[in-house]
């Protein structure tokens, strides 16, 4: 099996901040910038539009374009993506543990069949063919991702230790910027909705 590394599209948030985010092991490439402004957390319940698990339209379609990659990547799983981005790896996670960074919301063969607006591409080339798994950022309300250029981790909004935590507050829908998310957010023009964030203190 031969692996090949694959350029991560940057996935730049919009006002007041940037950030980038990316069942076997790969390489990858990409970048990652965590120079977005803190701001307080906060422990309100969950505002309307926070269901991150079943977010309408954000599934591609065709959802595969091959059968290679099948059980390594199949639609809808989630994943854990481990080490700095040019040398990354995946393996599978519960998407409702807190190990889960990413979900595969499509298969296609080559990186670039990719919906357009993905948050990261995993490519492989294997004996039984060549795959790319389409993955876009796990979000929960209930806890923040630390991101870095060392890599993506699920941890609590209120762990300190944990530099560049970044909680997700609300999807909005027919919509391709982040212009109404007070601090920015991860918008998807070609599937139309947006994730807004706030980076916590």
């Amino acid at each position: 099996m031969s692996i090949t590394t694959v350029s991560v599209k940057n996935r730049f948030m919009t006002l007041k901040a940037i950030a980038a985010i990316t069942l076997v092991v790969a390489v990858v490439t990409g970048c990652q910038d965590s120079n977005r402004p803190a701001t307080a957390s906060t422990n309100a319940a969950p505002p309307a539009g926070t269901n991150f698990a079943s977010i309408p339209g954000e599934f591609a379609s065709p959802a595969a374009t091959t059968q290679a990659g099948a059980e390594e990547a199949p639609i809808g799983a989630c994943v854990k993506v481990t080490g700095k981005p040019w040398e990354a790896g995946m393996r599978a996670a519960d998407c409702g543990g807190p190990d889960a960074t990413h979900r595969i919301i499509q298969r296609v063969t080559t990186p670039d069949e990719c919906v357009s607006d993905i948050d990261r591409r995993f490519y492989q080339n294997t004996a039984a063919g060549e795959w790319t798994a389409c993955l876009d950022i796990y979000w929960a309300f209930t806890d923040c991702l630390s991101v870095t250029d060392d890599g993506t981790h699920r941890v609590s909004c209120g762990d300190q230790s944990a530099p560049t935590r970044v909680r997700a507050t609300k999807v909005v829908l027919d919509t391709s910027t982040a212009d109404m998310c007070p601090e920015g957010g991860y918008d998807h023009p070609e599937r139309k909705f947006t994730i807004c964030t706030e980076t916590q203190k």
